[in-house]
């Protein structure tokens, strides 16, 4: 059963940003991310850690919980987009994201973010 945080708990800021296409100028197309809502107060709790291997390099991957009241412009929300805590800049690559409480109050994300090894 799913216990929702209490308002002290949500102590943390965050953004969602969702990746855009558009023309460079010179008939090349790019991708960027851009903020769609910001400002967002959360619950942002470290889960587990791991390692990978990417590119034949270590990179730490962190797991992360991220609780924050259910909103109508979230309605859209998944695993294309990525959450940003606003305090410290950290991304978090969202790989799922779903309410657990019965009344669809609550959304939980489950997320990662990566550490390179500094080389």
């Amino acid at each position: 059963m799913f216990i929702p945080p209490t308002a002290g708990r949500l102590r943390d800021l965050i953004r969602f940003e969702r990746r855009r296409t558009s023309d460079d100028g010179y008939g090349n197309q790019t991708e960027r991310w851009t903020s769609y809502l910001s400002g967002v107060r959360a619950q942002i709790i470290p889960a587990r850690g791991g390692e990978q291997t990417r590119a034949d390099r270590l990179v730490g991957a962190r797991n992360f919980d991220i609780h924050l009241r259910n909103r109508a412009e979230l309605a859209d929300l998944s695993t294309g987009h990525r959450a940003v805590n606003e305090r410290s800049g950290e991304v978090y690559d969202i790989k799922w994201a779903d309410s657990l409480d019965e009344k669809r109050l609550w959304l939980t994300l489950v997320c990662t973010s990566e550490e390179s090894d500094g080389r």
